[in-house]
């Protein structure tokens, strides 16, 4: 996965590895993150994401565990957090958009979800999806 971030004055392509660890369908999984950006610095993270019934929807809730460190780390801890505030909610505003432009409800619809098999997991795809959203909200918290 690769990436061209800038913050502040520093600006420089990041490639990294996402992998998913200790997953336990549909509950929870943990998330480790490294990327690479040259001379700019490096980001290591690990997440722990957990999601929860509520209602008739998800919640998602996670924690993130990072480090970075080179000309990102010398930006200074308010601008690297600014930055990665504003890529989180934009990546769940865009998250939001998907899933109501794949599954939309009419307005005064009420959807009454059937309770889920205990075999039974998250789509593939929603996984995937939400692991790619953790990774990026990782992985720009990481950059800076």
């Amino acid at each position: 996965m690769g990436s061209a971030i800038k913050i502040g004055p520093v600006a420089a392509r990041f490639n990294g590895r996402v992998v998913l660890f200790d997953i336990v369908p549909p509950q929870s999984y943990k998330l480790g993150f490294d990327a690479q950006g040259g001379v700019a610095g490096f980001g290591k993270s690990e997440s722990s994401v957990l999601l929860k019934q509520s209602g008739c929807g998800c919640e998602l809730s996670y924690t993130v565990h990072s480090t970075v460190g080179g000309k990102i780390a010398q930006l200074g801890q308010r601008l690297i957090d600014g930055a990665a505030k504003s890529l989180v909610e934009d990546f769940f505003r865009r998250f939001e958009e998907e899933l109501q432009r794949r599954y939309p409800v009419a307005a005064g619809e009420v959807v009454a979800l059937p309770a889920p098999a205990a075999s039974a997991g998250l789509p593939a795809w929603v996984w995937g999806t939400i692991a790619v959203l953790v990774a990026a909200a990782v992985y720009l918290a990481t950059r800076g």
